[in-house]
This record gives C-alpha cells, structure tokens and sequence, in this order.
C-alpha cells in the first residue's frame, strides 16, 4: 500500500514519501502531525518575515527530526529554514540548512524537484567564495538528475560560469556561458540578460571589446522589452566604458 501511496504522490510531484511502518505505527502517524505543526509555523514565519528563530526552537526542531525518520518532513522543514535564514541574510545557517534539506532529499528516491534547493545551495556557495564547492554541485546535478527542466539546466551551467568567473577563470566561463544558452529560449529574458551581461564582462576583461559590445547590446535589448530604465543605464555605462577602451587602443 505504501508503494503505491508514494508511486500517486511522485506522479503528482509531491514530495510526500510514506515508509510501511508510517500505516501501521500510530506514533509515527503522530510524529507526521507534528512535523506537519513544524511546517505550518515555520511557513507562518517566512511569510510575516519573523526571523527571529530561537535557538531552542531549533534546538527541539532538530531533536525531533533526529528522532523521526521522517525524510519528505526532514526536506521541507530544513528547506524552510534555509529560506528563512536567506531572508534574513544569516548565510552560515542557510548553507547549513540548505545542505541539510539537500542530503536528505537522497532518502526520497523519486523525488523530481531536488534542482531547485541544489540551486539555493549552489547560489549560497558563489557568495561566501566556495565556488569550487559550487561547481562540484553544478556538475554532479547535471550527471545525476536528467529529468530536470532545460531551464534548471541552464540554471546551473550559468552558476558554474559565475563561479568560474569569480575564480578568474575567463575562458572556461564563456564555455559555460555558451552551455548556458542552450537551454534559455528569447522568452527567458531574466536568465538571458544575466548571461550576456556576464558575457560581455568576461569579453572586456579579455580586452575583447568587439565581442563585449555585441553583448552588451544583446543585454540593452533585453532590457528595451521590459523596461527597465536603472539596468538599461547601467548597460549603456557599461557600453561608453568598453567604448573608451576601444577608441583608447587604437591611439
């Protein structure tokens, strides 16, 4: 009963997993309410911006965790601390918690949405420096989770080309723009500017500035079909900048 149970929830794409022993021991059924009452106050929390959390409340949150194997409660909880210290600019915790909620996601095997705290992860590790970290995690998802969107694809060959660009590791990062692109159709027009804005960065740092400026007006494009007035100025600095140094090698 329980295999099937979780084979409806998997086609549905809820990350409910129930083990045997989940209908036939009522503390654990229990235990599931609890976790559920976790949840919900957590989720009350994110939502009215309350992220003075405790110590003890985290404390006893794990405790709990620790003694229920509870894998689908274990993911979402963590998860949802992650994101509560993201928003409260706690990075150390939402790398803690963000890596948490991802380990223990490997104890639902049918679980199809694991890209989208791998990309939490991913994007915490580019900010506090751990960029090799965060090009191991790019890479091991792309091998292990092919059922993934294009644009979660996409997603993290343009992390890998951020972390790579952060490392100074010019060329590498144009090859993984180049993957990037790939899987972004002319719809995708948020990840699109991100990466030809890295592109044409990564250009000028070449002392390309041909093929920075190409970029670059891909990026003010963009930018022209949603308006944004502060980006588009930005840009156009950007493109008197690469301009300037054009005009300056040519003396």
């Amino acid at each position: 009963m329980a295999r099937n149970i979780n084979k409806i929830m998997s086609e549905r794409n809820l990350n409910i997993f129930i083990k045997p022993e989940d209908l036939l021991n009522p503390k654990r059924y229990e235990a599931r309410k609890k976790a559920d009452t976790y949840i919900e106050r957590l989720e009350n929390d994110l939502a009215n911006k309350k992220f003075d959390i405790e110590l003890d409340e985290l404390n006893e949150i794990e405790a709990f965790l620790n003694e229920w194997d509870l894998a689908d409660k274990k993911v979402k909880i963590y998860e949802i601390l992650g994101n509560i210290f993201y928003e409260s600019n706690n990075l150390s915790k939402e790398y803690y918690y963000y890596f948490k909620a991802l380990e223990a996601s490997y104890d639902l095997p049918n679980m199809k949405k694991r890209y989208r705290i791998a990309l939490k992860l991913v994007s915490n590790c580019i900010v506090t420096g751990k960029c090799k970290e965060a090009i191991n995690l790019c890479e091991y998802m792309l091998l292990s989770q092919n059922d993934m969107p294009d644009i979660a694809k996409g997603a993290f060959y343009y992390n890998i080309a951020l972390a790579l660009k952060k490392l100074n590791n010019i060329d590498e990062c144009l090859r993984a723009l180049n993957k990037a692109k790939v899987f972004f159709d002319k719809s995708n027009y948020k990840n699109l500017k991100s990466i030809f804005m890295l592109e044409g960065v990564c250009f000028y740092r070449l002392g390309d500035y041909s093929n920075a400026l190409q970029s670059y007006s891909k990026v003010i494009e963009i930018l022209d079909e949603e308006n944004h007035l502060d980006e588009i100025c930005a840009t156009y600095i950007n493109i008197i900048l690469t301009y300037m140094k054009k005009m300056i090698r040519k003396v």
